[in-house]
């Protein structure tokens, strides 16, 4: 039997920029892109695209369940767009991202939804192992130094399986180095959800700001195109 295809849903070259004071001025554009204005969160434009991140008071529970009252205040991100099969073409799966910081941490999350929750490929929760390519999974990754050539990378499965990596010039992934982070998946009656919570100090970056590039991808499985921001 034949493997089912493999959509890769990306949020290409998104930028995250969050102000880690409150105090701080947030900039309002970066690289020509037009930050979003709260209460947006992002902007697309021909010049590309801009996530803002949302400060939040009160602090996220990792636990895979979207019952803080920050997620019906913030606007999720859904301008998802596939990368394979069809690079750019409209997803087939509602899916939402809420990209969120508080003094420690920068918090990624999704909410992915699925027409055929049961043929989602989900069967490995070893730390780093090179299987949860395979499986469907929601990831986020960092270019801290906005260098376009450098990551830091984090993903996590619907069974909570976890991998952190580092990229170095554009290609090469280090899933050797690992860094302090937290995730958890649950699943719900028509997809799944993840909550991925990383430290700032788990990081490196410039200034008392960070102001990323970031690519915030959504895999799937099932044999069927997936989404975009």
């Amino acid at each position: 039997m034949s493997r089912p295809s493999r959509s890769l849903l990306v949020a290409a070259a998104i930028t995250v920029a969050a102000s880690l004071h409150a105090q701080e001025r947030a900039p309002s554009s970066l690289d020509g892109r037009t930050i979003p204005v709260d209460p947006e969160v992002i902007t697309v434009s021909e010049a590309g695209v801009v996530v803002r991140a949302t400060r939040i008071n009160a602090p996220l529970h990792v636990d895979g369940i979207l019952d803080e009252e920050f997620y019906g205040l913030v606007h999720p991100i859904t301008e998802f767009q596939q990368q394979d099969p069809h690079e750019g073409a409209a997803v087939s799966e509602r899916t939402e991202a809420w990209v969120l910081y508080d003094d420690r941490f920068i918090y990624a999350v999704c909410r992915c939804w699925d027409e055929h929750p049961e043929r989602a490929v989900a069967n490995d929760m070893r730390r780093d192992s090179s299987n949860l390519r395979q499986n469907d999974n929601f990831a986020i990754e960092l270019d801290t130094f906005h260098d376009k050539r450098n990551g830091f990378l984090f993903y996590v499965t619907p069974v909570g399986g976890m991998f952190d990596g580092l990229t170095t010039d554009e290609r090469n992934n280090n899933g050797d180095w690992n860094t302090v982070w937290e995730a958890k998946a649950r699943r719900f009656e028509h997809g799944w959800i993840a909550e991925i919570a990383i430290p700032f100090k788990s990081l490196r970056y410039r200034g008392s700001a960070l102001r990323s590039g970031a690519s915030i991808f959504a895999a799937s499985s099932n044999g069927r195109t997936r989404r975009r921001s």
